[in-house]
């Protein structure tokens, strides 16, 4: 999307905003209602429906939607149907467009974008097992218990997970494993893993600058057990100072306050993670104080 349309959008609200005390009266009636928008997610090289897009409001960051396997959508509003939504997912062009109070069903056609990969050249000979994260198949051996509780948000379409630190290391993901509530289950999850370079700091919420995708598209899963096991192939990586394991439960639960996803956290003192969560183009970091997210993972790395 260039400048002038982006430039266009923000013009459009705030004169339609602007325009005198009939329509301040006008939004001012409407604040306890809402408008419900409805579209679909379109591959532009085949107008196929492209699954698990993640849809954010600009100026409501708690509204957001994401798309189911066939590409479509519904967006619940506050007030007019006026918004600008930012639009993202792994291996297409992020894109904004404005919606507008007339228009209640939007097709938007995504281009795709290649994610270039990593090569790396290790000799299996040096490769040792390392584990990052509570290994929770251990855990759960030695009767460990855990001050867990479940995770929840006030957003749908949040992405959340840990930040681990391998400064130095070099190698392969091999698996992931996660824990989730049981009441939840069956559930479905997608995956992905990222690169990250840079300083941390809790608690501020900072654009998605220095992510480096190591999967070419995230990995969707259908959860039917409480440990869940996701294993992996060729996911390498190299000079990174955090991995990101990044996941967006697909099937969520309303409550009172917003949302629970059935992934479970922890209080932790592994001053090395940090769990984060991720909307739209931003995301914020918290201290493992707060909770990690309940999971953990294999990788091979060099010696």
């Amino acid at each position: 999307m260039n400048l002038y349309f982006k430039s266009w959008c923000l013009s459009f609200i705030i004169l339609f905003l602007s325009n005198g005390s009939y329509l301040f009266g006008q939004i001012a009636s409407d604040a306890n209602s809402s408008c419900l928008i409805n579209g679909r997610i379109i591959s532009k090289s085949d107008n196929s429906g492209i699954a698990y897009v993640t849809i954010a409001s600009v100026l409501n960051k708690s509204i957001g939607a994401v798309t189911d396997e066939h590409g479509y959508f519904e967006l619940k509003l506050k007030g007019k149907c006026i918004d600008s939504v930012f639009i993202s997912r792994v291996g297409y062009t992020d894109t904004i467009i404005c919606l507008t109070a007339t228009q209640k069903f939007y097709e938007i056609a995504l281009q795709e974008k290649i994610v270039q990969l990593d090569e790396i050249t290790v000799s299996s000979s040096k490769l040792v097992r390392l584990v990052v994260g509570e290994d929770l198949v251990k855990a759960i051996g030695s009767r460990k218990t855990f001050s867990a509780r479940i995770v929840q948000s006030n957003q749908p379409g949040t992405a959340l997970g840990n930040f681990y630190e391998v400064r130095g290391l070099k190698g392969f993901i091999d698996s992931v494993f996660i824990l989730i509530q049981k009441e939840f289950l069956p559930c479905k999850l997608s995956l992905n893993i990222f690169c990250f370079n840079g300083s941390l700091k809790d608690y501020k919420l900072t654009p998605l600058n220095g992510w480096r995708s190591l999967m070419k598209e995230p990995v969707f899963i259908e959860i039917n057990e409480q440990l869940a096991i996701i294993p992996l192939k060729e996911v390498s990586f190299s000079e990174c100072d955090y991995l990101i394991f990044s996941f967006v439960p697909l099937l969520i639960t309303d409550i009172k306050d917003g949302y629970q996803y059935g992934m479970v956290s922890y209080s932790s003192k592994n001053k090395s993670a940090k769990r984060f969560f991720m909307f739209g183009n931003r995301f914020a970091v918290l201290p493992p104080t707060d909770g990690l997210i309940a999971m953990y993972s294999i990788l091979s790395v060099e010696k």
